[in-house]
């Protein structure tokens, strides 16, 4: 089987080191943990939410659609799902704001109750130079600690469970070469990654492991990017050990805009992303895998999305979205209906609720008899 590509950019992109930064970190923790319930049909199911480690804040990257088409590292065995594309899309399209208060002179806590039993605890830290980001389930034993310098540079990451512990550290050698090393408990090696820039934007990549007993490296991938004349990504190569192409990934410009990312191993296979636009946002976007095809339509109202849908096309299912904000612009409402209801009321409602700091309050899980069936509550200490 050949390999995937080892591709993928981080969620977080922190430029300076400000309370609206703050902020941002904060919403994109919220984010993972609050749509990953809607997700999952509002399930009380609370996860880490994994910050993506190859992260230097460099270069013109936004293509995380590359994901569709890769390995996550944490997970090396496991290829993305159509849950994990549908979580991911709706993660990158959702400009939603949870936190909108968050000071710079104090350590803001932020605590997540269920029928006043504790979900998680979010806490942000920050020095002159560095950002901490305390994530804690509240067994005590599973958790996240992510830092980033004053730029929003992803400096090191602790992922903790019951069994197992994985720390990420991203170290700058010099301007042109960043190098990332994941430490696993559970491995009986160490996983490293080189990443070569050059003028700013990524160049070449190489993946190795190194065997903790004997510190020898064992070749996993290179990747090789290349640029058309106007600086756009166009096309990306996974080598082999001796440099030879395994297979690529194409991009697709139509007047600078990017309506098509290819994987071109195979002239069988049809792993492709198609966009199409309206008033220059994605209106449709079409993922084609060997084992799924999926779509996903997006309707936009005064720059927020209104309405956001996805359909397995393989078996004529889907899952549907409304979505309102009050004055502020802040998201309060999500109607959500399956395929066979969509003519009808809705299945399920979520209204979100803020406090005076415009932070989110409530999340309350209403059915289509009215009957509230869950009630989340966040609270905030500031020391």
């Amino acid at each position: 089987m050949k390999k995937a590509i080892l591709f993928s950019f981080v969620f977080i992109a922190l430029n300076c080191f400000s309370q609206t930064k703050n902020k941002i970190t904060a919403n994109n923790y919220l984010n993972r943990t609050i749509w990953s319930q809607i997700v999952n049909d509002f399930e009380i199911h609370v996860t880490i939410p994994i910050v993506t480690p190859w992260a230097f804040g460099i270069g013109n990257f936004n293509y995380i659609d590359n994901d569709v088409f890769t390995k996550n590292n944490l997970k090396e065995d496991n290829l993305f799902t159509e849950k994990d594309i549908l979580f991911k899309e709706i993660l990158n399209t959702l400009d939603v704001n949870f936190v909108n208060y968050v000071p710079t002179d104090s350590t803001m806590i932020m605590r997540a109750l269920y029928k006043n039993r504790l979900l998680y605890t979010l806490e942000l830290q920050q020095s002159d130079s560095i950002i901490t980001v305390n994530y804690k389930l509240p067994d005590n034993k599973s958790g996240e600690t992510v830092k980033f310098d004053k730029r929003g540079n992803l400096k090191s990451q602790i992922i903790t469970s019951y069994d197992n512990t994985v720390e990420i550290e991203n170290e700058r050698i010099s301007d042109s070469l960043f190098i990332c090393t994941t430490y696993n408990d559970l491995k009986n090696y160490t996983l490293i990654e080189e990443n070569l820039y050059r003028k700013g934007v990524l160049n070449n990549k190489k993946v190795f492991r190194e065997s903790k007993e004997t510190k020898k490296k064992k070749f996993i991938s290179e990747n090789c990017f290349k640029y058309d004349s106007n600086s756009k990504l166009s096309k990306i190569y996974n080598l082999d050990k001796k440099g030879i192409t395994i297979d690529s990934v194409v991009y697709f410009y139509r007047n600078d805009t990017l309506i098509a990312i290819k994987q071109d191993n195979d002239p069988n296979t049809s792993n492709v992303i198609v966009y199409k636009y309206k008033d220059g946002k994605v209106s449709q976007k079409n993922i084609c895998k060997e084992n799924f095809s999926i779509q996903f339509n997006e309707t936009f109202k005064q720059n927020k999305i209104s309405q956001f849908e996805y359909t397995d096309l393989k078996v004529n299912n889907a899952k549907h979205y409304d979505l309102d904000y009050n004055k502020q612009g802040f998201l309060n409402s999500v109607l959500f209906k399956s395929s066979s209801n969509f003519n009808n009321d809705f299945d399920q409602h979520c209204v979100l609720t803020y406090n005076s700091n415009q932070n989110l309050q409530t999340i309350k899980i209403i059915n289509k008899e009215g009957v509230i069936k869950k009630e989340i509550n966040y609270e905030y200490d500031y020391k």
